[in-house]
């Protein structure tokens, strides 16, 4: 289970990073349209580690993504609890300002 927890991890963790990527350009100018891209990818990376370290989340599948701080939370979980959990998980990480929780289950 470990190994599909990282497995899942890794790949998120991927993924945000190319929406990151993809979402940076503003304009066509090259200008980063978020203040700190690094800021951004580390916080994602502290809520995706503390929701796949959560025990009331092991079943979940779960996306993260910020952007100036504001965190938006996808994907699918087994009950209302799993999803008010990870919505507590994610506020809980320094440097999210907000939280838009569109966790379904």
């Amino acid at each position: 289970m470990n190994n599909i927890k990282n497995m899942l991890l890794v790949t998120m963790t991927v993924g945000a990073l190319l929406l990151v990527g993809c979402a940076s350009i503003d304009g066509g100018y090259g200008q980063p349209a978020s203040n700190d891209v690094a800021s951004d990818v580390l916080t994602e990376r502290k809520i995706l580690s503390a929701i796949s370290d959560d025990p009331g989340l092991e079943s979940s599948l779960i996306g993260v993504s910020c952007i100036d701080g504001v965190v938006t939370l996808r994907g699918q979980v087994g009950s209302q609890i799993e999803r008010q959990l990870a919505e507590k998980i994610a506020k809980g990480v320094s440097g999210v300002t907000a939280v838009n929780n569109l966790i379904t289950f």
